[in-house]
């Protein structure tokens, strides 16, 4: 079977049996992943304004060519959440900031609810601590997005109050 990843970071198995990595995001995925937005289109643009952007396979390539450029510059870490063999979604370290940064992600509909996000933050976070010297990973979060909201209360993340559009959600080093 071929795979559309090479750099597998990360590898576990939710409690329903779903074989779950997180593999470094690279252009060679950008039709798999687009292929996966544009089959929850409508889901995800409510959420993320971003997907109104991504029309195309080439732009997605684009976008994940960009994000290694600022993997090499140590800006930028992000992840391709790969489910039962197939790409589902995305996760991500951005913002970085002294001590800090913050978290992104989508999945796709037919992954979602079976803890994937919020063991796959869990991981970045721990990630972030432990490799990257962080004290702090943040969550902004759209008022209404109520399994975004679940996913910073599982992954023990505290609501700090709201900025702008978004309500902030942080975790702190233990």
């Amino acid at each position: 079977m071929k795979h559309d990843f090479f750099f597998d970071l990360c590898h576990f198995q939710t409690e329903d049996g779903q074989d779950v990595r997180l593999v470094l995001a690279e252009p060679v995925q950008a039709e798999s992943l687009f292929a996966a937005i544009d089959r929850d289109r409508q889901m995800l643009q409510v959420w993320l304004p971003w997907v109104d952007k991504m029309t195309s396979s080439e732009i997605e390539r684009r976008h994940l060519q960009q994000a290694l450029t600022l993997f090499a510059a140590g800006k930028y870490l992000g992840l391709a959440i790969i489910v039962n063999g197939q790409p589902a979604g995305m996760i991500d370290l951005h913002n970085f900031r002294p001590g800090g940064g913050e978290i992104g992600y989508w999945l796709s509909r037919q992954a979602q609810r079976h803890g994937i996000v919020t063991q796959s933050t869990l991981l970045l976070c721990q990630y972030a601590f432990e490799k990257s010297g962080w004290h702090e990973v943040d969550l902004r979060i759209l008022p209404g997005n109520l399994p975004s909201q679940r996913v910073a209360k599982h992954a023990g993340f505290v609501l700090l109050g709201q900025k702008g559009r978004f309500l902030v959600f942080r975790k702190e080093r233990d």
